[in-house]
């Protein structure tokens, strides 16, 4: 028997420091910590309870799950015998299943095939094929089998002893095609049945050990929240600097932390994001006297933000030469394959302040390809349509292959004089007032369904310093976010040891 309460003591330190993150795409895109050590650790104690390994007693061997069970297998009812007012029978989906029971929002009047409380469904097909609760009474439909204990299972050990072979299943399906759970391999499964009082132990020792999971997973996502408010607020310290000097002065003070600071994606992602915020107020890098201001007619001070010194603010129509689209022809599924085939940019290569030109798609022979849409050395690009997370998204295109086109989701535009720095232009635009202005500017039906038109980029104003401070503020921020991302790389290796060592620690005890 595994001393699961030994285990957990004295491998504390990994259970709640094993995380990982899993993000959307895109400025604002979702973002999710997972607790993987506390997961894999609920996970142990599922494979010693199915094993019996987490209590003492008696030797027995597993059992295949047909002769134990019943299993209904679901059937959709009509599509118009439906309901969300509450008519007929509950009626549950995939869709429907929550933490540990069915939640309700949906009902039939002609049910097919039901389940009862006292069943455990399971999802057979689709994304979340071999997830379970625990069963009430209801109709289900074709992707949800019940499966109905005989009198010798306990409706809860089932649920817990399924829960192995059921992640497994889980893990060995993602990012596959959807799978199907049929009858027969339903019939197959093996698990230990145990005398029933023995089995109710085990419930009491699974529950007991997952208020304990419970716990370590609140405690751990106080302690991350808590550190973020704590960067948080050393951050704002920076950005409250009066000027570039007495902004070195406070990095200097919180880079003598920056082992314990920065320790998480978001605390990193909050430093790069106020280094940026900075860098376009012109508190990043010293004003120069010397430095000669831009002489471009039609200046304009109507920002929300007080200027620095030197500093002009401008349409943006008024520093850019023409703007233009591309466009999206039925392209081929895979990138282009050489640089001698012609290629579509998605707009998946335009990434804040970053352009990835393997972002793309090959021109089909049968188009005639389009060589004024080609993306050229110097273009800044901005996304224009999609979800409302991915417009408006701004890069600047220092260098890139031949034969790449943009599409007609993307804009595209130069600067108009000698005075803008692209890369400046492509910076003042992803972050800060020029930003909340473009964000302000999007409109659409639906957040899946935004989008920006040229006129209205055009008008948003542009806060510009001299040509010299430009390129003292990109080369600055070049050097900073090369820091950040040092920091991330080494964030990543860290927490995939301790992502090993949590299924080093599990696999043992599992062994």
């Amino acid at each position: 028997m595994t001393d699961i309460a030994a285990l957990v003591a004295d491998n504390l330190s990994i259970w709640t420091s094993a995380i990982e993150r899993r993000s959307g795409a895109g400025r604002g895109g979702s973002k999710r910590i997972n607790l993987y050590g506390v997961d894999r650790l609920r996970a142990l104690i599922f494979e010693l309870a199915a094993q019996g390994s987490l209590i003492l007693g008696e030797e027995c061997p597993p059992s295949k799950l047909g002769p134990n069970v019943d299993l209904v297998m679901g059937q959709a009812p009509p599509g118009n015998a439906c309901n969300k007012d509450g008519l007929g029978t509950v009626f549950v989906k995939t869709g429907e299943f929550g933490e540990l029971y069915p939640e309700i929002c949906e009902w039939t009047t002609k049910p097919l095939k039901l389940a009862k409380a006292g069943d455990v469904l399971i999802c057979v097909v689709g994304a979340t094929i071999g997830k379970l609760n625990l069963g009430i009474d209801c109709a289900i439909g074709r992707s949800v089998a019940a499966i109905r204990p005989k009198k010798a299972l306990d409706t809860k050990y089932l649920y817990f002893s399924l829960m192995p072979f059921t992640l497994r299943l889980r893990r060995d399906a993602r990012g596959s095609a959807q799978g199907v759970i049929g009858k027969a391999e339903l019939n197959e499964v093996q698990i230990r049945i145990p005398p029933l009082a023995e089995q109710r132990r085990i419930v009491a020792k699974v529950d007991e050990l997952m208020a304990l999971c419970d716990a370590l997973e609140r405690e751990s996502a106080g302690a991350i929240a808590a550190h973020q408010a704590m960067v948080e607020t050393l951050l704002a310290t920076l950005v409250n600097s009066a000027d570039a000097a007495d902004l070195a002065r406070q990095w200097a003070r919180l880079e003598s932390h920056f082992d314990t600071l920065f320790t998480t994606d978001a605390s990193i992602d909050a430093l790069k994001h106020t280094i940026l915020d900075l860098a376009v107020r012109g508190k990043l890098v010293e004003q120069d006297a010397e430095d000669e201001g831009l002489k471009l007619a039609d200046a304009t001070k109507s920002l929300e933000v007080a200027l620095p010194h030197n500093w002009i603010a401008f349409p943006l129509e008024k520093l850019i030469g023409p703007m233009d689209s591309g466009w999206s022809p039925a392209c081929h599924e895979f990138p282009s394959r050489s640089e001698d085939a012609w290629g579509v940019l998605k707009t998946t290569a335009v990434q804040d302040m970053r352009y990835e030109a393997e972002q793309n798609k090959e021109l089909p022979s049968r188009f005639e390809p389009r060589p004024d849409a080609e993306a050229r050395a110097g273009d800044v690009l901005i996304t224009r349509a999609g979800p409302t997370n991915r417009v408006g998204i701004c890069c600047f295109v220092a260098v890139t292959r031949p034969r790449l086109m943009i599409s007609d989701k993307i804009i595209r535009f130069r600067p108009a004089s000698t005075q803008i720095d692209g890369q400046y232009l492509a910076l003042t635009l992803s972050v800060g007032s020029a930003a909340q202005q473009i964000e302000r500017a999007k409109s659409g039906m639906a957040a899946s369904q935004v989008n920006i038109s040229q006129a209205k980029l055009k008008a948003v104003i542009v806060p510009i310093p001299p040509l010299a401070e430009q390129r003292r503020i990109v080369g600055k921020v070049d050097d900073l976010i090369a820091l950040c991302d040092t920091l991330k790389s080494r964030l990543a290796g860290a927490a995939e040891t301790q992502r090993h060592l949590a299924d080093a620690i599990a696999q043992r005890a599992a062994a």
